[in-house]
């Protein structure tokens, strides 16, 4: 029988039909098993990371109520509400209160017009966001930033003082060792393959805490400088979102997944970044293997079906 017979006979076109009904059924079954695993395992990673980036969250806060905590305590101290002593001596004071733990760089004492004390006993006069915020009874906290006169990297954690008629009479502010945030990060594990976590300030883009320290000292604004495949992901975080997005990082030439959520009471959001593969290595290779098995059941199928229908309608061809 030649070639063209063969394709025109009636053992070609059930030998077709038989192929086509497994083909379309295999297809089916590995198409419906890939999407249920898919989802399945997307729930599951969606809810991992979640809890991931709700502990890095819930360890920011709480190191940010602890020292907003011992500030308050501190502001509400008789002595600073005392006018008969000098301000000197109220700086002077909060100086020795420093010195009762490595975390802080200084504590001084502020007035509504800026006015304090250095540790040497020099006078100054700032103009600063904090200062105009504690005029307001507001409690602030700033960004990282590097002490021009020390070199050190410290965060400014300011409460209002009220004086005995209950408006605000000045500020107490803690210089806070700038790397204390970042600790905390430290005990956060997120993924494996090119992973890291950062605490990024929503109005600045700022990153103000992360596990490499030199991100945080440079200080750059993110907004400006991210591929154009992570501006979904930053446009996420600078919005106050909570979940997780897959995309493409050029630097790597691989596909990576981003979580985050803010961090509750304050301007700033976690993000964690990792390797799609480090959660999602599973679905892989489970394509990998039911595209091979599928192959293999083709090609079997193949092999059967035309050798059971070459025996089965040899009659036919009489």
């Amino acid at each position: 029988m030649s070639i063209r017979k063969f394709f025109l006979s009636l053992q070609f076109r059930l030998i077709a039909l038989v192929l086509l009904i497994i083909i379309a059924s295999n297809a089916s079954i590995i198409s419906v098993s890939m999407t249920l695993s898919k989802k399945a395992v997307k729930t599951t990673v969606d809810r991992l990371v979640d809890s991931v980036t709700d502990s890095a969250a819930g360890k920011i806060k709480g190191e940010t109520e602890k020292q907003f905590r011992m500030l308050e305590a501190v502001a509400n101290m008789d002595f600073l509400k005392d006018p008969s002593i000098s301000h000197l001596s109220k700086c002077q004071q909060l100086t020795r209160v420093a010195g009762i733990s490595e975390d802080y760089e200084n504590i001084g004492f502020y007035d509504l017009e800026g006015n304090s004390y250095t540790v040497a006993g020099q006078k100054i006069k700032l103009d600063r966001v904090y200062i105009k915020n504690a005029a307001k009874g507001q409690k602030t906290v700033m960004d990282p930033a590097i002490n021009p006169v020390t070199h050190i990297l410290f965060q400014i954690y300011a409460v209002p003082v009220f004086g005995t008629n209950g408006k605000p009479i000045g500020c107490v502010t803690a210089n806070v060792m700038g790397d204390n945030l970042s600790k905390k990060l430290d005990q956060i594990s997120f993924g494996t393959t090119n992973s890291f976590v950062q605490v990024i300030n929503r109005k600045t883009g700022h990153i103000i805490a992360s596990a490499n320290l030199d991100e945080v000292i440079k200080g750059d604004d993110m907004r400006g400088s991210v591929s154009p495949e992570f501006v979904p992901v930053l446009d996420a975080v600078l919005s106050e979102q909570v979940g997780s997005t897959i995309f493409y990082d050029p630097q790597w030439k691989t596909n990576m997944l981003a979580a985050y959520r803010p961090v509750p009471g304050t301007d700033w959001s976690v993000m964690g970044i990792c390797g799609f593969n480090d959660f999602y290595s599973g679905i892989t290779k489970m394509t990998n293997i039911m595209s091979i098995l599928g192959g293999v059941v083709m090609i079997v199928s193949f092999v059967l079906v035309g050798a059971v229908m070459s025996i089965s309608l040899k009659p036919l061809k009489h």
